[in-house]
Parts: structure tokens; C-alpha cells; sequence
């Protein structure tokens, strides 16, 4: 079973493919499309994520491994030690992962509760390869993101209050919008709890969702 993050954002997305382009220098060849002027370009590499992982896929060429021809290229993942995995795959779908290098971990950040509901997101510098250590901080502090009706909440099951914290109901990569956000205002982000009734409403919602 893999320890790969199932969300990061676009920092590190950026810093998986700046590894990904020294290493794939040496490492493979194209054989079938067109090499680029940079990996991008050439392999595509855009972000999704699954119930599984968040990954950087190449969609484009079949590029194979020099040491292994056997093996192609197939996308990039990134694990909870911040190790950048290539994940080469065979004819048979047998997966190769190699580590080709590490991300920085996160900076300290901070959550603030207060009693009247408000949460507070906190920068101590402010830096965008902070954003992913919120992910645990926020589980550490009973926060969880929640999808409820189809749309992203940030939810408080120990005192069943739901905070409407995305700038987007429908955003993809919450960890990127959270960061958006900490960005546009200085690294420091209050989040204000919705309606004691629209709680219960939308914990309704989900309870109902659970069940069916």
C-alpha cells in the first residue's frame, strides 16, 4: 500500500516538475510523439487526483526508461516524506516507482479556534509551501473538508459547525484555494462559521448521504 498524498498544491506541483526535468534528461527517451522545448510541453504533466493519489500525468508521448526499456514513463506522485516518485509502468501495468528527489517540508503555520466560532489560518512566514502542512494541522484540530451535496465545506464535527471556507463551492484542489486566499491577505485568514441552522441543515445532508 503507498503513502502518496491524495491532494498538494500547485508549489509543489512546480517543484515535482523542476526535479522531474533533471532527472528525466538522463533517464528517458520519447519514442512515440514529440519532444519539447521543456517536460511540460512535451509530456503534458497536468494535476488530478484520485481516490487514491494526486499525481502529474503524462498524457502526451511514451517515453522509456534507458535502464529499462520495458518500463515507460507514466506520471509523478508525490509521497507524505515530500519524496518526488517517477512512477514508470510496464505492458502489464506493474508500476517502477524511483524517488528522484525531495521536497522541502513545511514551514510552522498556525490554527487559531476562538470561542465564538472564528478560525483563524496563520503564515508565520509567509510561504507557499506552507499550504500542505495545513492538511494535518487542520485533522489535529477536529477540521476536516467535507464534500456535502456535491459542494467542498470546512467541517467541526465535535461541535457540528460547518465554516464555508472556499472562495469556489465547486474548487478542485482545496489546498490551492486555501493558499490563494493566506496569499491575498497577508497570511493570515479568518474563517467564519456558518448559521447555527445552516449547520444542521447541511450535517442533515450528509448524514443522509451516509446512509444511502
Amino acid at each position: 500500500m503507498n503513502n502518496y498524498k491524495k491532494i498538494f498544491s500547485d508549489i509543489y506541483a512546480k517543484k515535482a516538475i523542476k526535479l522531474f526535468t533533471i532527472w528525466e534528461q538522463k533517464n528517458l527517451t520519447v519514442t512515440h510523439g514529440k519532444k519539447e522545448s521543456n517536460v511540460s510541453d512535451t509530456y503534458g504533466l497536468p494535476y488530478t487526483s484520485t481516490s487514491d493519489y494526486a499525481m502529474l500525468g503524462n498524457t502526451s508521448v511514451q517515453a522509456v526508461y534507458k535502464d529499462n526499456t520495458s518500463y515507460s514513463f507514466s506520471h509523478i506522485v508525490i509521497d507524505s516524506y515530500n519524496n518526488v516518485i517517477v512512477i514508470l509502468q510496464n505492458k502489464n501495468e506493474l508500476d517502477m516507482p524511483i524517488i528522484i528527489g525531495g521536497i522541502n517540508p513545511p514551514k510552522t503555520s498556525d490554527i487559531k479556534k476562538f470561542k465564538n466560532g472564528n478560525i483563524e489560518l496563520i503564515y508565520s512566514e509567509l510561504d507557499s509551501d506552507n499550504i500542505d502542512n495545513f492538511y494535518e494541522q487542520m485533522t489535529n484540530s477536529d477540521l476536516y473538508v467535507q464534500q456535502i451535496d456535491g459542494y467542498q465545506y470546512l467541517v467541526d464535527y465535535n461541535t457540528s459547525t460547518v465554516y464555508n471556507a472556499f472562495s469556489s463551492y465547486l474548487c478542485s484542489n482545496v489546498l490551492l484555494d486555501l493558499e490563494r486566499q493566506l496569499l491575498e491577505c497577508n497570511g493570515r485568514l479568518k474563517i467564519y462559521p456558518m448559521t447555527k441552522k445552516d449547520s444542521e441543515e447541511l450535517f442533515a445532508i450528509m448524514d443522509n448521504e451516509e446512509d444511502n
